[in-house]
């Protein structure tokens, strides 16, 4: 799979030094993920421009250097070095070029032939983008003479995760464990035997929306009257259909919710505003018995 750094949505839109680093934090989110977790599979490209495009009025990006060191500049630098040159810049390699050159490729009426975006309309691929409303998680429509193109623009981790998931190069079990890191949703004692494998791509979709549904609630008094949800104690009838008779789910408060339309189940246990998943029942053949 590869990506390409959109060089078009860094255009001098940020008036201070402060704000281009914090909005600049999902792209670097997105392009560490690749860098630890996915170095073999997905590909970052960048054109030659990129570095010249200005941050703010009178500081271009590779200025970003010359920074004082704090940890989010350090983590950013370290990021921005394992890019440099592998690969190198695309629109160097004039044998691997995919777009033709002798066509305008139209966003709106902008005319982004020669960029990025471009190139991966034409490989397939998907854009990583600084913060720009432009190109902030959507899918994008190009058009090529006649032909309308299509290319996903993600700017925020869980966007980016989403078109990898849908592109067959991560699994649910794996899209989980990152997208709800740090939400009320946690998938840190998830067990993979009865995760999502045998899953159709519309349950799959369903069960992200209702856990942006369940993540997105205020308070926990929302989740417990969110009719879809339909969140209740998990209550066996008897200890032989008991699906956490396990001596370690001893001590747990085992709940479940709904996930989409019947009839998929989401269990787990609640602690410290937290609830632990720990299964998917996909038959609701477990909770016909609590």
């Amino acid at each position: 799979m590869d990506t390409f750094i959109n060089e078009e949505s860094l255009c001098n839109q940020y008036l201070t030094i402060n704000e281009f680093l914090e909005k600049s934090e999902p792209l670097f989110k997105c392009l560490n993920y690749i860098i630890k977790k996915q170095k073999n599979n997905i590909k970052i490209y960048k054109h030659s421009d990129l570095f010249k495009k200005e941050i703010v009025k009178g500081m271009k990006f590779s200025e970003l250097r010359l920074l004082p060191y704090n940890d989010q500049i350090t983590r950013m630098k370290s990021i921005l070095l394992s890019i440099t040159d592998n690969p190198p810049y695309w629109d160097l390699q004039d044998e691997e070029i995919k777009q033709d050159f002798n066509m305008k490729y139209l966003l709106q009426s902008k005319d982004v032939g020669g960029t990025s975006i471009a190139e991966a309309v034409e490989r397939g691929a998907i854009l990583l983008n600084f913060f720009n409303d432009i190109y902030n998680d959507k899918l994008l429509q190009i058009k090529k003479g006649k032909e309308i193109k299509k290319v996903q623009s993600s700017y925020s981790l869980k966007y980016f995760l989403k078109q990898l998931l849908y592109n067959k190069i991560i699994t649910m079990d794996q899209f989980v464990q990152v997208a709800y890191e740090g939400t009320r949703l946690d998938f840190s004692e998830f067990e993979t035997k009865y995760g999502f494998s045998n899953f159709e791509v519309d349950e799959i979709q369903e069960c992200i929306e209702t856990f942006d549904n369940f993540v997105n609630h205020i308070v926990w008094g929302d989740i417990y009257i969110d009719r879809a949800l339909c969140y209740k104690a998990y209550q066996p009838n008897n200890k032989k259909n008991n699906w956490f008779s396990d001596i370690k789910y001893k001590n747990l408060n085992i709940e479940k919710f709904r996930c989409g339309k019947n009839p998929k189940r989401c269990f787990g246990y609640r602690k410290e505003g937290k609830f632990f998943v720990l299964r998917m029942d996909r038959t609701h053949d477990v909770s016909d018995n609590g």
